[in-house]
């Protein structure tokens, strides 16, 4: 096997994440880093086994012993190595964000287009595992429609596959609004009453996943939207907590930002008043306890957290001890209704309210027999979620989209665009969520949120309440 030879420019922290798990890339090896700083350089060398160490840019550039750059500077730099790079005829991977400015992306592209050189931007959810299985469903014809995906991230990168080949994709969970709206948060969810598109968020719109087949819809959900989360979180606070002071912090990215930012307008709206807001990059930051003793010395009664769990969005409740009590409020998302949370968040755990963008089908009377059947199947007790009974009523959905379909080609095997259209059509299915229909974007006409507690001895999420948008 030939070795693709990679350099790297820029050794930060990032980069360190990188180069670790070259190890595990068959056929590939980090043979040089570039620094501005030869000191930095060496110290990065060392510590990853590097052989080769350069003191410039330019000199990497010019390194003939590196096939292709990993590109990692500080971003007003991408734009200036990459076009180096390129007309040096060297592949180019560059970190997010690509470029500071959209005439620098197009000039990259344009430039690796003429020189016929590959440049991407470092998105990794393209390369995840769930998405490289997508690959493989959309390679099998017999494949004529797909419960998934979990995750909004892997979605945005699988929706444009599966759109190529008309495939119907029915995810239980992804609740990110630009998969099917151009709008990440309306205005009417803002204090300042001003849309944010998807693309102020810089994320690609739902006409942009679907650019091979724009008019041909191959996208659906059972879950609501994010845009409802955080809203549905301020009204049960102030309404139902009757809480009047809030602190507001996230993890700083497009979903936690978002939730928190509407979140903080809703709760204004009802007339509450949030005396501090942060947003902080939890990867690099640890300690939370000084936002948590400054909310708390405004008068914050509780805590909103704009994130998963995965973002220390428990920690961040474990270290409010000493500082709130377990009954004051610490609120979040769906990214919050998790066992790992209750556990990451310790002796801390009772008092977390969560919302997730789905019904709750243990408060339909009909689904019963549904669910205990589910859970004589699968006796765990993490087996049964949050979001398990609309991946029940998708794959019923689609079920029935294909039955359709068959019947339709006087039962024989449909195509994938027959089923696509009989998904699409999809109105009033009664399942276990209660009656659902699809509108031309793909959303469900239920757009509910439930409210979760985390109570009891042991201390386990507790269905309190749903907030029923569609009314």
């Amino acid at each position: 096997m030939s070795i693709v030879r990679w350099g790297v420019v820029g050794p930060g922290r990032i980069a360190a994440k990188v180069v670790e798990d070259f190890p595990h890339v068959p056929g590939a090896e980090v043979v040089a880093v570039a620094s501005r700083s030869a000191q930095r350089a060496e110290a990065f060398a060392g510590a990853h086994g590097i052989g080769r160490v350069h003191d410039s840019y330019r000199a990497i550039v010019e390194d003939d012993a590196v096939d292709v750059l990993y590109i990692a500077t500080p971003h007003p730099h991408h734009r200036a190595v990459a076009l180096a790079a390129l007309k040096a005829g060297k592949a180019v991977l560059v970190e997010k964000a690509f470029t500071v400015t959209p005439a620098a992306t197009r000039e990259i592209v344009d430039a690796a287009t003429d020189a016929r050189v590959f440049a991407m931007e470092a998105m990794w959810t393209r390369f995840q595992p769930a998405v490289v299985r997508m690959q493989e469903l959309i390679a099998d014809s017999t494949v004529l429609g797909v419960v998934g995906t979990f995750d909004s991230g892997i979605a945005r990168a699988s929706i444009p596959l599966a759109n190529t080949v008309y495939l119907a994709m029915i995810s239980p969970a992804n609740t990110n609004p630009c998969l099917t709206k151009v709008n990440y948060t309306p205005g009417v969810l803002r204090a300042n009453g001003q849309d944010v598109t998807c693309k102020d968020a810089g994320l690609p719109t739902p006409a942009e996943l679907r650019k091979d087949h724009p008019d041909k819809n191959n996208y659906f959900r059972l879950a609501t939207t994010d845009d409802l989360q955080g809203p549905a979180n301020a009204l049960y606070a102030f309404q139902d907590l009757h809480l009047t002071k809030m602190g507001v912090i996230s993890n700083n990215s497009v979903y936690g930002k978002g939730i928190a930012d509407t979140f903080s307008a809703e709760f204004k709206n009802k007339g509450g008043t949030v005396v501090l807001r942060n947003d902080f990059d939890t990867k690099s930051t640890n300690d939370f306890r000084g936002f948590l003793q400054s909310a708390k010395s405004k008068g914050a009664q509780g805590i909103y957290f704009g994130g998963t769990d995965s973002n220390k969005g428990c920690v961040v409740r474990s270290q409010a001890s000493g500082i709130f009590t377990t009954d004051q409020p610490y609120m979040g998302g769906d990214g919050l209704q998790t066992a790992q949370c209750l556990k990451d968040a310790g002796q801390m755990a009772s008092g977390i309210y969560a919302a997730v963008a789905a019904p709750n089908a243990e408060q339909i009377p009909e689904s019963a027999s549904i669910i205990s059947g589910f859970k004589a199947a699968f006796k765990q007790k993490d087996d049964f979620g949050a979001y398990s009974m609309p991946a029940y009523d998708c794959a019923k959905i689609l079920i029935a989209a294909i039955g359709r379909a068959i019947k339709a080609n006087g039962g024989n095997m449909p195509t994938r665009e027959a089923v696509r259209a009989e998904v699409a059509k999809t109105s009033g299915f009664v399942g276990a969520l209660g009656s659902t229909s699809f509108d031309a974007n793909g959303d469900t006409s239920q757009k509910i949120i439930s409210i979760y507690q985390a109570t009891g001895s042991p201390v386990d999420w507790k269905w309190v309440k749903q907030i029923n948008y569609a009314k």
